[in-house]
């Protein structure tokens, strides 16, 4: 199965009077997607941690539920973008580029942490 995970609409204007237009799917398998979903959730764990703030303080600052934040983390949950957005911005208006960057992981208190492997092909 085949997931599409976003549309990207491109327009490159190489002139004044002339543009071209095209549109692309980001596209994943199923399985893939599921490793997408878990990764984020480890993302988001690892910037709480690195903030040093509950999930109940992160829920605060987004608009979200605790058990919505804990549903992310355990990867059981795939967020909207504009969740995510919300999420992002929970970590002091961070850029997305540095949040999928990860935080620094010498800074990061690992006890209670479970062990996840995920890999990417």
């Amino acid at each position: 199965m085949i997931a599409v995970l976003w549309r990207q609409r491109v327009v490159i204007k190489d002139s004044i009077e002339s543009e071209v237009s095209m549109t692309y799917d980001i596209v994943c398998s199923e399985t893939q997607s599921e490793k997408a979903i878990q990764h984020l959730g480890v993302l988001i764990l690892l910037w709480r941690r690195h903030y040093h703030i509950t999930q109940q303080e992160l829920a605060k600052r987004t608009g979200l539920l605790q058990s919505y934040i804990s549903g992310l983390e355990k990867g059981n949950i795939d967020p909207r973008i504009s969740t995510l957005c919300r999420i992002v911005n929970g970590f002091d208006n961070m850029p997305l580029d540095t949040f999928f960057g990860g935080p620094d992981l010498g800074f990061i208190d690992f006890h209670g942490i479970e062990h996840r492997h995920i890999e990417f092909h």
